[in-house]
Order: C-alpha cells, then sequence, then structure tokens
C-alpha cells in the first residue's frame, strides 16, 4: 500500500470527527489532531483503535502520545505496513 493509498484510508477514518469544520476544509499533513481538527485524547484512542482494525497494524502505546498531527500518523502507518 502506497502513501496516497494510506492518506486516503486514514482520511475516511478521520471524517467522523472531523464533522464540525467547515465545508471545504483541507485535512492536510501539518495539520495537529488536538488543535485544527479537534481531536480530544479520548477520541485519539479511538481512531487509533479504527486504524489498528482497519490497517492490520499494532500501534504501540508509547507512539500514541507521540502522534501530534496528520502526517506523523500517516508515517507511523507507513512505517508500520512496510515492516508487515
Amino acid at each position: 500500500m502506497n502513501r496516497q493509498q494510506i492518506t486516503a484510508q486514514f482520511l475516511d477514518l478521520l471524517k467522523p470527527f472531523t464533522r464540525k469544520l467547515p465545508p471545504g476544509f483541507q485535512v492536510t499533513d501539518p495539520l495537529s489532531l488536538s488543535t485544527d481538527l479537534n481531536v480530544d485524547s479520548a477520541d485519539l484512542v479511538d481512531l487509533v483503535l479504527q486504524i489498528e482494525e482497519r490497517f492490520e497494524v499494532e500501534v504501540p502505546d508509547s507512539a500514541i502520545t507521540e502522534l501530534k498531527t496528520v502526517g506523523q500518523v500517516i508515517d507511523l502507518l507507513e512505517a508500520r505496513l512496510v515492516a508487515a
């Protein structure tokens, strides 16, 4: 799976968390999950569970706290999928 495919699937998982954003809002790599997308810590845990299920990867608890931006999540997924 390439980065573009990973990004598309991740953005699909993000949709329920970004419903309150203005129409046409572009979700890009540098956006902060918490500040720009309003993903709180409980949402992040839920999102990670969905990521693990969709991509069939394990995200270590220690990595969850490091996920600050959309790009960091995609980077993590890309690394995990290559290692799998």
